[in-house]
């Protein structure tokens, strides 16, 4: 699960039977991005990891599915590089959550950009990779990219031209 090798899971439980306790604002929070608004998919919406020694962290998801994991060091490196280490395109997983000192943690790959932006192709401002939406990405191989705002404008035609053919 997450790209972590069996040997690297310490512990794990589906469906919160004995959920570990920990203080959230503690936590991170790796957040699902789903850009695409004619899709609706079920799975892990949101990971919170904790780090609970030096050695160990929790890792709570949420969605559909849930459960936890309980990992070693080495576990939180293959987590990073499956969920945050493919920087081409829009993230498909986003970090959030106690970056108050702004720093990421150490198991988040060097290629992560936290201040990274796409642009709108209607209006052309610069947006956060979550605000961003892409109709039709996996039924039309669009490429089209919206802002929300601009999204409500273009929807109905969107979809006339899309899927009205």
């Amino acid at each position: 699960m997450f790209g972590i090798s069996t040997e690297n899971i310490i512990d794990k439980s589906e469906g919160h039977e004995r959920k570990p306790e920990y203080d959230s604002e503690d936590a991170f929070t790796l957040r699902y991005n789903q850009t695409d608004p004619t899709l609706i998919s079920d799975g892990i919406d949101s990971v919170s990891v904790i780090a609970e020694t030096r050695d160990t962290y929790l890792l709570d998801y949420h969605g559909y599915l849930a459960g936890y994991l309980r990992v070693t060091r080495r576990g939180m490196i293959e987590l990073g590089e499956t969920l945050l280490g493919k920087p081409d395109g829009i993230p498909t997983w986003i970090i959030r959550g106690s970056l108050s000192n702004q720093e990421l943690p150490w198991w988040v790959p060097e290629e992560y950009d936290v201040e990274l932006t796409i642009s709108c192709q209607e209006c052309g401002e610069n947006i956060a990779p979550e605000n961003i939406l892409t109709p039709g990405q996996s039924e039309t191989d669009s490429t089209d990219q919206f802002c929300k705002d601009c999204w409500e404008e273009v929807r109905d035609q969107w979809h006339a031209e899309h899927f009205d053919r």
